[in-house]
């Protein structure tokens, strides 16, 4: 084979073609042929690779004397390992097969030298015959590397196209999902052969992956699921089409005409999907192939105002008919800094679809700009903030731009031991709240490009080391100012061993993680990539560190073992903390069996119970069923869920004996038709969201752009069942997705607005008939600031109906659908909001537009300072404030102890605020909202703690302080919320002396806590 590790060629090559399809070149002295290609790789046994043009590829390879030494531990017997380290920089992995990457026999010596260039990340992994590891990425400049392997088999798969039949030169790529909540992470691919057959050779079954499977003669294919549960057969879709014409003004085909079609690869996978297409002759143009589902597409010719449609395709062809371009206006632009100066390379847009490139003078000559309604003109540059223009014909013939130069920030995080950290992410946040975020490269450094003028909290995190947060004070336009070395505090480390439930032996390779506890709550934490984590030894033990003094629940997954769930609860003071033996079991498969029509759905299991997608496992249903391996015994939930629409649901407690269960998820469902009126008349067009239960937790909602600016919303955390029903322009409605229940109908109109949930209860029956009635009154208004300035983009509530309206580009807003009564009115915009605007509805009269001033909201902030014990100022402290009527604000101190709230109006009658601070707990009282002006302080004293056990419940433990504070609840928001069992105790740490009541479920005591003392709570 060309890649075996005796050379048989001085260089090895793979050229990519521009269509990502990948092939091998074969290497002689004379003249390699790497025809159609974009780049070749090569590399030889002292070269380490690089992508090269192939009319470069004569150029002698540079001989790289660094070395990457791979170590490959032996077998407990002491025999070495049989088998190869596969390595390569990471952006080889992301264009070539696994199987055409370099790779090295592990010698007696069982250490590989790889040839690097110490400049780019790599990601290395070890394939033996029966054993291999996950993959390993490894920062630049790194020289050693340990790959303990496990006991695993191969994955293989065929891919066949929509017909059935086997094709080659797919594409299958395997991305990583479970590292956080969203980012997709491409791990590596693999290209089918003649007979459709691609293979992963000895890959642990360690954790989720997406399976993207595409050729360019059938639609593409995403399947969600566990490495061991791949299908061994990928049948691609058809996929959508989509077809038009493009013609000029007087409908004249416009032969040669370009279109750009923008979609996602599915519903719920936020990976953009493009292609293109050329107009024929006659104008025609069409494309196949394409995932279904909402698509842009873009037409363009040379002097002409590009026409932009969004189209949902689906199993019909969509045809967009003649797509009309019309001549467009010349606009010379120019773009200068806001010294005067012009700058070059700026990249400009009109109404968001990319338009030219400024030159050296800072000039650029714009063919086709809309000669008719408002024109956007943006522009963006290196180390400047973007800027727009808008403009209303007639158009000028020149216009000018002013970027403001950014003042940019760079800096360093160091771990406790002054090393560079691997990865991780840095933020800038402002005083209004306004927040700015980085991934740190892979020497732990970061660059911010910031407004000037305004000053910043920098916080720096990885997942090995505490947080490190500095002020930052207002910079300069065009300054570059660089951070001394972030050198992260130790923190607490957290130590254990991890081993098997069955045979006590150690369980190595083992991830042990945990959403670092912090104000934001675990799934925010888990979505942003802030997680703490580690990987456990050969002798499965683990150290994780830069933990918080705070409580924790540790995560633990493994290869063939289901997820376990450990609480650390560690005391003030303490630099480390024994999490003990965790054991793993190998837990239960489910066969979960949903209805025939959910093939291709998605089904999850939810091991947590709080309905957070950070305990949830999933898998794609396929053949009538979805299989979850892994599953650990306890009470989980269950649902099949297709996009945004809950085909079924049901609790399940799964034995600790069973090893495969199979599992029916079918419920009964019905059609319900009818009509839509809004007072007297009928709604004309909108839609229905009917809402089903009650969502558990907090949920996330994430919105993806692709570069053309087609939107896709997913949903993260508590869901309740949510079904979208679209109003005809009749008022007329159909949906076949409800069930029997009490369900809440909102009506949202075209423009946005929502009325008031109907309650309605649908009966057990086939078919449904039912008509929804709306107050009719309509009213309308606009969001100004105070220099009357029309705002956009805030949000207006009615507070009594708890309904919401958007406002326009203008700062026009309206609500459709009011009852009679008084209406209370209230705008939100960031950090600043309007006073709340009384108005009185009748069905006799249509009432006057309302004005909205919004401002700074100044009167709505609570500063809370934490002192420590000895009453010095108390850093990255959560702190919690409660009002009487049951909202509850949470933000972290900086580095003078401070932390702020902001409360919209109406503002509270009444706050008490708590806070966590190394562990120590300080639980303030009521205060009247007039007497938090002068901000509220808390200090954390002298604390005790709570062991509660049971003999027989289990459950949340509630924990309550005689002023009326909670305790699971506030350790909930962190992600950490007691739990106890008859063979688990729940230790709660920190606690001000005093009374509490301590309960689970229906059985309480009362417990008294003292200074240095932990209360025994024994329940029955």
């Amino acid at each position: 084979m060309l890649l075996a590790a005796a050379a048989l060629f001085p260089q090895h090559m793979v050229a990519v073609r521009p269509d990502g399809r990948v092939f091998l070149v074969q290497s002689d002295d004379a003249a390699p042929d790497a025809t159609g290609s974009d780049h070749v790789w090569v590399w030889s046994e002292n070269s380490a690779p690089r992508p090269v043009k192939p009319e470069k590829l004569s150029a002698a390879l540079p001989k790289d004397a660094r070395r990457l030494a791979i170590s490959v531990p032996s077998k407990r017997d002491g025999r070495p390992r049989a088998g190869t380290v596969i390595a390569a920089p990471v952006a080889m992995w992301e264009e070539v097969p696994e199987n055409l990457l370099p790779r090295w026999t592990v010698p007696k010596s069982a250490v590989v030298k790889v040839p690097v260039d110490g400049k780019r990340p790599w990601r290395v992994r070890f394939v033996g015959k029966s054993e291999g590891t996950w993959w390993i990425d490894l920062p630049p400049g790194r020289n050693r590397a340990k790959l303990v392997p496990f006991a695993c088999g191969s994955v293989k798969t065929v891919v066949r196209g929509s017909s059935g039949g086997p094709v080659g030169d797919a594409s299958v790529r395997l991305f990583h999902v479970a590292a956080t909540g969203s980012d997709l992470q491409l791990l590596a691919r693999g290209q089918s052969d003649g007979k459709g057959r691609v293979a992963f050779p000895s890959l642990p079954d360690r954790e989720e992956v997406l399976v993207v499977a595409t050729h360019q003669e059938s639609g593409p294919l995403a399947v969600r699921c566990r490495i061991a549960d791949m299908p061994r057969s990928l049948r691609l879709p058809a996929g959508a089409k989509v077809a038009g014409r493009c013609a000029d003004e007087q409908g004249h085909p416009l032969a040669g005409a370009g279109v750009h079609v923008e979609t996602w690869l599915s519903a719920s996978t936020p990976i953009p999907w493009s292609m293109d297409a050329t107009a024929a002759a006659s104008g025609a143009w069409s494309m196949s192939g394409l995932p279904k589902g909402r698509a842009l597409v873009v037409a363009r010719a040379a002097g002409r105002v590009p026409v932009r449609r969004e189209v949902t395709l689906g199993d019909k062809p969509a045809d967009l008919g003649t797509l009309r371009l019309v001549p467009g206006v010349a606009v010379s632009v120019r773009v200068v800094d806001d010294v005067g100066s012009p700058i070059s390379g700026a990249k400009l847009k009109v109404n968001d679809l990319a338009a030219g490139t400024t030159g050296p003078d800072g000039r650029s000559r714009l063919a086709a700009v809309p000669a008719v309604g408002t024109v956007r003109l943006q522009a963006s540059a290196f180390r400047h903030l973007a800027g727009e223009r808008r403009l209303s014909p007639p158009l000028p013939d020149t216009v000018s731009i002013e970027l403001v130069r950014a003042f940019t920030l760079t800096g360093r995080l160091l771990d406790s031991e002054g090393t560079p950290v691997d990865k991780g992410t840095a933020r800038v946040e402002t005083a209004s709240g306004h927040l700015t975020m980085a991934n740190l490269d892979d020497g732990g450094r970061f660059t911010f490009e910031l407004n000037p003028g305004v000053g910043f909290t920098l916080t720096a995190r990885s997942p090995t080391t505490s947080p490190v947060k500095v002020a930052v004070a207002p910079g300069a336009p065009g300054e570059q100012r660089h951070l001394d070395d972030l050198q992260a505090p130790p923190g607490l480390a957290v130590t254990g061993t991890v081993v098997s439930r069955a045979d006590g032996a150690p369980v190595a390779g083992a991830r042990v993680w945990t959403p670092r506890p912090s104000e934001s709550g675990p799934l925010m934490a888990w979505f942003q990539g802030d997680v703490l984590e580690t990987t456990t030894g050969d002798d499965g033990s683990f150290v994780l560190t830069g933990a918080p003094v705070a409580p924790m629940v540790l995560r633990v997954d493994a290869p063939g073992y289901a997820r376990t769930r450990t609480s650390v609860t560690p005391k003030e003071g303490e630099a480390e903390i024994d999490a003990g033996e965790v054991e793993v079991s190998a837990g239960t498969t489910l066969r979960i069996v949903p209805e025939a029509k959910a093939e291709g759905a998605t089904a999850r299991v939810d091991t947590g119970g709080q309905g957070s997608d950070v305990d949830v496992l999933t898998a794609t249903v396929r053949d009538g069923e979805a299989v979850v391996r892994h599953v650990p015994a306890g009470e989980v939930r269950i649902s099949v869920r297709d996009g945004r629409s809950l085909l079924c649901e049901k609790t399940l407690d799964v034995p600790e004996s069973e090893r495969e269960l199979e599992v029916e998820c079918r419920d009964k469902r019905m059609t319900v038709r009818g009509e839509v009126l809004v007072g007297e008349r009928a709604a004309d067009g909108g839609t229905l969201m009917w809402m089903g239960g009650a969502a558990e937790g907090p949920s996330i909602i994430n919105t993806s752009v692709t570069p053309g600016g087609l939107r896709q919303q997913s949903t993260l955390g508590g869901q309740q069942t949510t079904v979208i029903a679209e109003v005809e322009h009749d008022g007329g409605f159909s949906s076949d997705e409800l069930r029997p229940g009490a369900w809440q109908a909102s009506y949202l109109t075209s423009r946005g607005s929502a009325t008031e949930p109907k309650r309605v209860t649908l009966p057990d029956v086939s078919e449904y008939t039912v008509t929804l009635h709306y107050a009719g009154i309509a009213l309308s208004g606009h969001v100004v600031d105070t220099e009357g300035v029309a705002v956009a983009g805030c949000r207006v509530r009615e507070l009594n109906s708890g309904t919401f309206a958007p406002a326009g580009d203008n700062g026009e807003f309206r609500f459709t659908g009011l009852a009679p009564g008084t209406a209370r009115l209230v705008a939100r915009c960031s950090r600043r909001s309007s006073a709340v605007e009384e108005v009185t509805l009748s069905l006799d009269h249509q009432p006057e537009p309302v004005e909205l001033v919004v401002e700074e909201d100044r009167q709505g902030a609570v500063e809370v300072t934490v002192a420590g014990p000895e009453g010095s100022p108390a850093s990255g402290a959560v702190v919690f404030v409660q009002s009487d009527d049951g909202r509850m604000m949470i933000a972290s101190t900086d580095i003078s102890g401070r932390a702020t709230v902001r409360f919209d109006r109406p503002y509270p009658t009444r706050v008490h605020a708590a806070s966590l601070a190394s562990g120590v707990w300080a639980l303030g009282s009521w205060l009247a909202w007039d007497e938090t002006g002068s901000g509220v302080s808390l200090e954390a004293g002298d604390a005790g703690g709570i062991e509660v056990t049971s003999k027989t419940a289990a459950g949340a433990v509630s924990v309550t302080s005689s002023g009326g504070w909670n305790l699971s609840t506030l350790l909930g928001r962190i992600g950490a919320p007691p739990v106890v069992s008859p063979d688990l105790p729940s230790v709660v740490n920190g606690l001000p002396s005093g009374p509490y009541q301590v309960a689970v479920g229906d059985a309480g005591l009362a417990v008294t806590v003292s200074a240095g003392d932990i209360a025994p709570a024994e329940l029955p």
